[in-house]
């Protein structure tokens, strides 16, 4: 080994040194970044969930048509395969020369192939996703409400659309300046 090696060597342990102190010194802020970006995640993951849930219900319950749904989704699906099929085609054979730009271009017209591709096993896939969810919408429902059981007790009524969670002390405080109905019979006849 030459001097060279060991000087990397010695810089490698030194630096491998000052990291594990760094990270035990700073193990805590490092823990809270990690947790914060957890919790946003999570939250982000849930208004996705949430908008599926109340997309697939109004799909149920007839307030979206499911028919014309499934018709523009698969509609999408086979433009989209069509589509890629032309583009294959034009790929295969498309007389270019041989040479860069010729090049460029075949493999421009491949990756838009393979993109579209992509696209629509992407929707149809989805389209799956949605008839299973719609036909065995008791289980989906109750999958949702079990999974995300934390986040809807958190939520307001419309904030679970809007990804926005409201602390529960907030709710509280808003169904105590509630007007309450009085509900004891009156004595006045009419």
């Amino acid at each position: 080994m030459d001097t060279k090696d060991w000087v990397f060597l010695v810089l490698g342990g030194l630096l491998g040194f000052v990291v594990s102190i760094a990270a035990n010194v700073l193990i805590n802020r490092i823990l809270n970044f990690l947790a914060d970006r957890k919790l946003v995640a999570q939250s982000s993951r849930f208004s996705k969930a949430a908008r599926f849930h109340k997309r697939i219900s109004e799909l149920h319950s007839g307030v979206r048509d499911k028919y014309f749904y499934a018709m523009t989704l698969m509609g999408l699906t086979v433009v989209s395969f069509v589509f890629s099929t032309g583009l294959l085609m034009m790929f295969v054979a498309l007389p270019v020369p041989n040479d860069v730009h010729g090049n460029i271009a075949r493999y421009g017209l491949l990756s838009c192939a393979l993109l579209i591709i992509f696209i629509a096993f992407h929707s149809l896939r989805y389209f799956k996703k949605v008839g299973n969810a719609i036909d065995q919408f008791e289980e989906f429902d109750a999958e949702f409400k079990q999974r995300w059981a934390n986040y809807l007790r958190l939520t307001a009524p419309n904030a679970e659309l809007e990804g926005t969670v409201v602390p529960i002390a907030s709710l509280q405080n808003e169904l105590r300046h509630l007007p309450t109905a009085d509900l004891s019979p009156s004595l006045d006849p009419l």
